[in-house]
């Protein structure tokens, strides 16, 4: 094995890609190999440090830490929800969001009563369903801004319970959580907001419009160029293990032939 190849950093790989301590001895020259990339060096063949989705923009920034929030979220426990939300003062307005996620892409959707207020946002094929749900959040409070809402007491009801608590969270590590609080601050100055969480798909009448809405642009493939929100952690993660095990199979059948 080369002994260029940090301990911590053999097993840094070894944690991404799964192996156990028994992979033979030629899959884990393989792991070494790949190792640099893990330490910053890029692969031996380039194909990680060249991977257009590695190099696409992060989603993932450093931690901030946010105690106070001018907003309130809410996610009833079992068989307390209120699957109702039907405003009633007339300075009420409720919002419903959604995201969904197929082969083709990613789509972020939200309604409210009010004529013409439906939102629906291609988010292309490497954004997840989580960034999807805090984006039609975010879209939902521009759009309260741009139509200079005041005074109002807003819902933004959501069947996403990561999404919420997410924005309810002191410490942020995502673009996109920061850019829809940004925004909901933003729209807080002049109103009252809150987050709520409730089942999906049981009918309701808002968020099977809204799902509706995430699911048309979630099935139409993204014709500019990606990504429209950054990438996630978690997709950053996935792509890297495949290629080191792709780096890993290649060298073992080397080994073998």
């Amino acid at each position: 094995m080369d002994s260029g190849a940090s301990h911590g950093t053999i097993h840094a790989c070894l944690g991404i890609t799964g192996a156990m301590q028994t992979t033979p001895t030629a899959a884990m020259e393989a792991m070494s190999s790949a190792s640099t990339y893990c330490a910053g060096g890029g692969s031996p063949d380039g194909s990680l440090q060249q991977n257009r989705i590695l190099n696409m923009r992060s989603d993932r920034i450093g931690r901030d830490i946010v105690f106070h929030k001018p907003y309130r979220v809410i996610v009833p426990k079992e068989g307390e929800e209120d699957r109702s939300h039907t405003p009633v003062q007339q300075n009420e307005t409720i919002w419903y969001t959604d995201g969904s996620k197929t082969e083709q892409s990613t789509g972020a959707g939200a309604t409210n009563r009010d004529p013409g207020c439906e939102i629906s946002i291609n988010l292309g094929n490497y954004a997840t369903v989580f960034e999807a749900e805090v984006t039609a959040t975010s879209a939902c409070a521009q759009e309260m801004i741009r139509r200079s809402y005041t005074n109002k007491m807003i819902q933004i009801i959501s069947d996403s319970q990561a999404a919420l608590k997410a924005l309810g969270a002191v410490e942020i590590h995502s673009q996109v959580v920061k850019d829809c609080m940004d925004s909901l601050t933003q729209l807080a100055e002049h109103n009252s907001i809150t987050l709520k969480w409730m089942r999906g798909h049981q009918g309701q009448e808002g968020n099977e419009r809204a799902d509706f809405l995430a699911k048309k642009w979630a099935e139409v493939p993204l014709i500019w160029p990606e990504p429209t929100c950054g990438l996630a952690y978690r997709t950053a993660r996935r792509v890297m293990k495949d290629l080191l095990r792709e780096n890993i199979y290649r060298t073992g059948r080397k080994a073998q032939g």
